[in-house]
């Protein structure tokens, strides 16, 4: 799989830029919900490749993390939910993939598949 984390040089495509704010604003959305700012911190954001013997598959992946003071706070299961949902109706994956999650220590990173394309047709 390979990650291309956006830039500030990014957001002069259109389409970056709007992708772009709605990551940050899953994230700000989060935190006034559930009335605590700076709960989740966003990490990482961008487009995912993954090249498959046959097709390569294409999509958008957010990373982001819990803030250390925030550990242990009851809110923290609800803001997962609430992230997991937000993300999966702006970037919806396509027929037959789900949002896959990856935990590494603690940081979170949701991966959606947008598009696949078949390889030598």
């Amino acid at each position: 799989m390979l990650k291309h984390s956006f830039k500030i040089r990014d957001a002069v495509n259109p389409k970056y830029l709007e992708y772009l704010g709605s990551a940050g604003e899953i994230i700000r959305k989060t935190n006034e919900g559930l009335k605590a700012l700076d709960l989740v911190l966003l990490e990482d954001f961008g487009d995912v490749l993954i090249q498959n013997a046959w097709t390569d598959e294409t999509g958008y992946f957010l990373t982001y993390r819990i803030s250390p003071i925030f550990i242990g706070n009851p809110k923290v299961k609800e803001a997962h939910i609430i992230i997991e949902r937000n993300f999966s109706k702006i970037f919806q994956p396509i027929y037959g993939h789900k949002i896959t999650k990856d935990i590494l220590g603690e940081e979170i990173t949701l991966i959606s598949i947008m598009d696949s394309k078949s390889i030598g047709d």
